[in-house]
């Protein structure tokens, strides 16, 4: 590992233009309204290999029609903590499937500062239902040509640095060649020559175009070959019509590598999806026994199905769950199903008495109150004993899913 300078050479001076990064997007009208903020999130310390983050004051604001323009500057990034160590914001952005002891720099001395993620918040993230991860979008550049379709992470390098390593993971082969110019870069995977795969840098120009799209919330991870497609309905209206609304689908040529939803409902046509908790499950949390607090919480469970490859993409295909493979389940590590829902606020879920209907079982008597957060909560369904269960929140992903009959 080379030290900085071992080429003789000084690391230049950085000047204002170099600190600034211009950002640059426009809103879809449905997309934004006279509340609608940008918060930037910051790549701000590690507790061991966990990255810290959070979102830095202040927020940007939506213009006439849509348009999104300001400047991104380094300077406001990282106040309170000290720039990070190349090596170790690396190793987290593979997964931490390369240490980062095992990454080669030429520039020891280097640090950078990371522009996490770029948030369209349609309420303040600051509010008091701890909001910090329910962006409604997210502000992304791209690469995009006939090979390859692919976002990028905009990190400041202090001074010019490379990085490189190599892995496997998956079966695949990956490699990095990162090189930083002092300044704002763009981190990106690309396809590699001699690897399936290579984790690479490019120089930020003087303006960045940015595309919104909804930020996704990962529900479930592992392949299911056989899916292609996903739908996502509300359980309530599924339980009372065989063709229910579709609030989100998503479609792949070949098998589904992870399940995923939109990560935030309370803004445009998914509004209209959620009802009241007493009518989230009709037949079992619409009984007498369960109270909510506070009592206009509104929410949903989600009810996904699977599609083959050649139905999903076909039109219509994701409003008719009767062309579907079957109804997919998540299933929690210890083989556990889980379910997912969403709340519009933190709710408190109380039993009072007798509860049947969850699953085809009861609640255990003496049922502990559900605490749900504002957003998606997983809720696993653990048997206590014959046909009788207790609901439980966790924040495990979900290892298994797959398709539970037509």
């Amino acid at each position: 590992m080379a030290a900085c300078g071992s080429s003789g050479e000084q690391p230049r001076g950085l000047t204002d233009y170099d600190y600034k990064l211009n950002v640059n997007a426009v809103l879809g009208a449905s997309d934004y309204d006279a509340g609608t903020s940008i918060w930037v999130l910051e790549a701000r310390s590690f507790n061991g290999t966990q990255l810290i983050r959070r979102y830095i004051e202040e927020s940007f604001s939506v213009g006439s029609g849509g348009v999104i323009g300001f400047q991104l500057d380094a300077r406001d990034l990282n106040t309170e903590d000290p720039p990070l160590d190349p090596r170790a914001y690396l190793a987290w952005h593979t997964g931490n499937a390369v240490a980062a002891g095992d990454i080669e720099v030429d520039n020891s001395a280097a640090r950078i500062k990371v522009a996490n993620s770029i948030g369209v918040f349609q309420t303040n993230p600051n509010m008091e239902f701890g909001v910090n991860r329910l962006a409604s979008h997210t502000l992304l550049s791209w690469i995009r040509t006939d090979d390859l379709q692919t976002s990028m992470v905009p990190v400041f390098a202090d001074q010019a640095v490379s990085a490189k390593a190599s892995w496997t993971s998956n079966a695949r082969e990956y490699a990095m060649d990162v090189a930083l110019e002092p300044g704002w870069n763009f981190m990106y995977y690309g396809s590699g020559v001699e690897t399936d795969w290579v984790l690479t840098a490019r120089a930020a120009t003087g303006s960045e175009s940015f595309e919104h799209s909804p930020t996704r919330f990962i529900t479930a991870s592992g392949q299911v070959e056989e899916i292609s497609g996903v739908s996502w309905s509300a359980e309530h209206e599924y339980l009372n019509d065989p063709n229910p609304t579709s609030w989100h689908a998503y479609y792949t040529p070949g098998g589904s590598a992870q399940l995923y939803v939109n990560q935030w409902l309370g803004f445009g046509e998914t509004t209209a999806v959620m009802v009241p908790f007493d009518q989230i499950y009709p037949g079992a949390l619409d009984s007498s026994n369960v109270s909510f607090d506070p009592p206009e919480a509104v929410g949903l469970i989600a009810a996904p199905f699977g599609y083959a490859v050649g139905e999903a993409g076909m039109p219509g295909w994701h409003h008719d769950p009767s062309r579907a493979l079957g109804r997919i389940a998540m299933a929690s590590g210890a083989g556990n199903y889980v379910m997912l829902v969403y709340a519009d606020r933190d709710v408190t879920v109380s039993f009072t008495g007798p509860v049947s209907g969850i699953l085809g079982s009861s609640l255990s008597a003496g049922h502990a109150d559900l605490e749900l957060e504002f957003g998606w909560n997983r809720v696993e369904v653990v048997s206590v004993g014959v046909d009788v269960v207790q609901l439980r929140t966790t924040y495990e992903f979900s290892p298994v899913w797959g398709l539970v009959g037509p």
